[in-house]
């Protein structure tokens, strides 16, 4: 995603989210490991190929498991500042930076900065794609479960997405082997007047649109196929409340 620096603003709901930004080299495969099981694989999986790396001081490797179990299901990526990180680990503030630094070039973390400034917001690891993924690029669900019980909402216009308004514009670099979704993407909408009672309403998916509208995706597969229960509306909470700059 690649928007302004000022921040997005709903005018019709006075929704200010931080948006501003981008990632390096790319966002986090949203549309991929939606199932707790896949995405604990994913993890698992990246903190193994990050601790065998030779050229990684033991530092780094700390750094990158306080990452890890930081980790946002919804979003799939992590804020702790520096001063966080090394309350967690130990460690200095400017090792933090230097294991954060480190990763990014060799390509382990992506790294979100606001336009312009060179100070990070955002981490998230780069997952291997193929063979070796955790995750199949044809994608899997944990627990299939048949969509019943639907109703057509009240606001006709939300059958396409509700969130129409501030979809940001096509990122490069998007997920490299997105899954197969459970749903037709022109009803997405119908999933969202499902969710946003459950999250706290439509402001959340709002501020989560604007830092990505893949994550709205993410979600509605999560509660279409029965995984989107208390941890992931959890953590869908504490990422859009993350987001909310005013």
């Amino acid at each position: 995603m690649s928007v302004s620096e000022t921040p997005r603003r709903d005018s019709a709901r006075g929704i200010h989210v931080r948006a501003a930004g981008s990632w390096s080299p790319q966002p986090p495969p949203y549309l991929s490991a939606i199932c707790e099981r896949e995405l604990t694989s994913l993890k698992e999986e990246w903190l193994k190929r990050t601790m065998m790396i030779g050229s990684l001081i033991p530092s780094y490797r700390v750094i990158a498991y306080f990452l890890t179990d930081a980790l946002n299901w919804a979003t799939m990526d992590c804020w702790p500042s520096h001063e966080t990180l090394a309350g967690l680990s130990g460690l200095s503030s400017k090792t933090v930076q230097r294991s954060i630094m480190i990763m990014e070039q060799k390509k382990l973390l992506a790294v979100y900065r606001r336009a312009g400034s060179s100070h990070p917001l955002r981490y998230s690891p780069i997952y291997l794609v193929g063979e070796d993924s955790a995750v199949r690029q044809t994608g899997h669900r944990c627990r299939p479960k048949v969509d019943t019980g639907v109703h057509q909402p009240f606001l006709s216009t939300l059958q396409e997405s509700s969130l129409a308004g501030v979809r940001p514009e096509p990122q490069i670099g998007r997920d490299p082997s997105p899954r197969l979704l459970s749903f037709d993407r022109a009803q997405r909408g119908r999933l969202e007047t499902q969710i946003a009672p459950l999250i706290g309403g439509f402001d959340v998916l709002f501020r989560l649109a604007a830092i990505h509208d893949d994550i709205i995706t993410r979600v509605c597969e999560a509660h279409n196929t029965g995984q989107f229960a208390n941890r992931q509306i959890r953590a869908t909470r504490l990422a859009a409340k993350q987001s909310h700059t005013g």
